[in-house]
């Protein structure tokens, strides 16, 4: 029978960081969404560049071939904008980008909750949709609360995960 070591001080290290991290966000809020926005930016022109290479390997024919190039294209440019680009501008585009995704979701999910079959899970989903649009539309209003919102819930998510891992690697769980 094989024996499994667990890594304790590997994982305790790596919840220690991670928490760490989680910190650093939470006391640099600003330094951490430009941070976000660069790292983004080097994952989109990554991205482009390998979805140029694959639709330039697409035979000529293929209908799809223009749509994806031009894909590429605007990806990369997407990235070279977030990277280069002015970061105070560049804040305000994700945050709009993110609230106007969360009421397009919410839109989505209130359509979705009348298939539920459970009443008060039907009322439940419709309820905290409706919940998600309203505090959406005012973070509309209030972009900067948006921005310290977002970082402030990465930042809570970054010191649990590192509380949990450092607890795996403290105890035999």
């Amino acid at each position: 029978m094989i024996q499994y070591k667990k890594p304790r001080l590997l994982f305790f290290v790596v919840g220690l960081l991670t928490m760490g991290l989680g910190v650093f966000m939470l006391f640099n809020p600003l330094e951490t969404l430009i941070r976000m926005l660069v790292f983004a930016g080097i994952l989109f022109l990554v991205f482009g560049i390998i979805l140029l290479i694959d639709a330039l390997a697409i035979p000529d024919f293929i209908s799809m071939r223009s749509t994806l190039i031009f894909e590429a294209f605007m990806t990369i440019i997407l990235g070279l904008i977030l990277v280069f680009g002015d970061q105070s501008l560049n804040i305000g585009i994700i945050t709009y980008i993110f609230l106007f995704t969360f009421v397009l979701s919410s839109f989505i999910q209130i359509q979705f909750s009348v298939l539920i079959n459970r009443n008060w899970l039907r009322w439940l989903s419709f309820a905290l949709s409706v919940l998600v649009i309203a505090l959406s539309v005012y973070m509309f209003m209030n972009p900067n609360l948006a921005q310290h919102l977002l970082v402030y819930f990465m930042a809570f998510g970054f010191i649990s995960s590192g509380i949990n891992r450092m607890l795996v690697g403290i105890f035999d769980l």
